[in-house]
């Protein structure tokens, strides 16, 4: 099988070479493409328009009716700002209830719009690393995968901070090109918005600094990544502040994570399958004896002693817990089946989960299968040593804390950008055979 490989990207670092602006067809391909992935994510959300808020979702509403109602950053008026969630999904949330008044449709409208961005990177990214034709396919795999999809009808996080992930790693593509140094800085502020959206979005960071010394030194390209660095810091910085001074502790961007760590190992958290315990463990004695009484600084750094003294007392547990915990990051994933069988998008539509379990987890494994075989054809590339430290970047934090397949998902663009010229050329020649001479 032949992979094509765009001529002017063959050395990223010796070349400021690009692929030239898409050609009016091209545009007009890729317009109508973006149409029918918004026409879809939008019937994703008409049609969970009476899905039950519950779980994390419940939180994001609170924390953003609170905002609106002048109350601030809280789950209840009169208390202390909390720290649990991450601000950016809330205040976007926020945005929306004062334009549409708290309308959780209104939220979900601007869930398929953000889709529609998100193939839209997608498609540039894959547009200066596997080529034009190749990225029609990257984006139309992102626009209509199946929990992608699905989660435009959920309340969750992910739908922003997806979006912001793939425009952040696509702004970095630029640090070897001459460009005005507002660019830089307004990818810096892409990346701290990302980062205060889900704070794993840190582990761009060092992929920055990779690409500075990927294949030789440059001053230049120092200086642009200098700049993305400190907008990204003077962002994140701003809230970690905030957390020090509401708090008295160091809270990066969620308290939760003290929580997380803790469930992450605890003696009776299961290898595998380790997110089981997430919700039990807020029941048993020994968690409330920890947390009993105590401020929400109080509770996030006792509860993260609690999870270092048990590495400490039981590493080799604590090691295959980690292995078990980056299995269960890149299983297949079943949440958003689940989300429809317990009426998260409406009780009507409970009976749909198996067949869209099914087609999720086939699907997953699909992009992996395609993804593979990317690599092992394909290890020259400019591209394949950052994505590839990205993925092993972005996994190392959730194979500390509790662990869940879900958030693998910002992962799959990247997956998708390598399986595309795979999938693509299965399909011609598939189509060749078919073809008569």
């Amino acid at each position: 099988m032949t992979l094509e490989t765009p001529p002017a990207l063959k050395d990223y670092t010796l070349s400021n070479d690009r692929p030239s602006s898409p050609p009016t067809n091209e545009l007009r391909r890729l317009v109508v493409l973006l149409a029918l992935v918004l026409c879809a994510h939008l019937l994703v959300a008409w049609v969970s328009r009476n899905g039950l808020i519950q779980d994390d979702s419940e939180s994001y509403v609170l924390l953003a009716r609170n905002l609106v109602q002048g109350n601030g950053y809280v789950f209840e008026p009169g208390q202390v700002p909390t720290a649990w969630r991450a601000p950016g999904y809330v205040v976007l949330m926020s945005a929306v209830f004062r334009v549409a008044g708290e309308s959780l449709m209104a939220v979900r409208v601007v869930h398929a719009f953000l889709w529609v961005l998100t193939t839209l990177f997608v498609y540039l990214l894959a547009r200066k690393t596997v080529g034009p034709r190749a990225a029609f396919w990257a984006a139309g795999i992102t626009g209509f995968y199946p929990e992608f999809l699905g989660f435009t009808g959920l309340i969750w996080s992910e739908n922003l901070f997806i979006c912001l992930f793939v425009a952040a790693l696509y702004g970095l593509t630029f640090l070897r090109e001459k460009r005005p140094l507002a660019l830089y800085a307004g990818i810096g502020i892409l990346l701290g918005a990302a980062i205060l959206t889900r704070s794993t979005a840190v582990v761009l960071l060092p992929v920055i600094g990779f690409m500075v010394f990927y294949r030789g030194y440059k001053a230049d390209t120092a200086l642009r990544a200098g700049v993305v660095t400190v907008v990204t810091l003077l962002i994140v910085g701003s809230w970690t502040v905030r957390n020090w001074n509401l708090h008295h502790q160091f809270i990066l961007v969620e308290s939760n994570v003290g929580y997380n760590l803790y469930v992450g190992y605890r003696p009776d958290t299961p290898i595998p399958f380790a997110w089981k315990k997430l919700h039990t463990a807020r029941h048993e004695d020994d968690y409330l004896g920890l947390v009993d009484g105590k401020t929400e600084g109080e509770q996030y750094a006792t509860l993260k002693k609690a999870a270092l003294e048990e590495i400490k007392a039981r590493p080799l547990r604590s090691l295959a817990l980690a292995v078990g915990k980056t299995f269960d990051f890149w299983l297949p994933d079943f949440f958003i089946a689940r989300n429809i069988q317990s009426g998260a998008f409406g009780p009507g539509y409970s009976s749909f989960w198996i067949p869209v379990l099914i087609l999720s987890v086939s699907t997953s494994l699909v992009v992996y299968l395609a993804s593979l075989r990317f690599l092992l054809r394909k290890p020259a590339e400019w591209y394949i040593p950052v994505f590839l430290l990205l993925l092993a970047l972005y996994t190392l934090p959730h194979s500390l804390v509790y662990g869940a397949s879900r958030y693998r998902l910002p992962l799959i663009p990247v997956l998708i950008l390598m399986a595309a010229p795979v999938l693509m050329n299965l399909y011609d020649r598939v189509r060749s055979q078919k073809t008569p001479a």
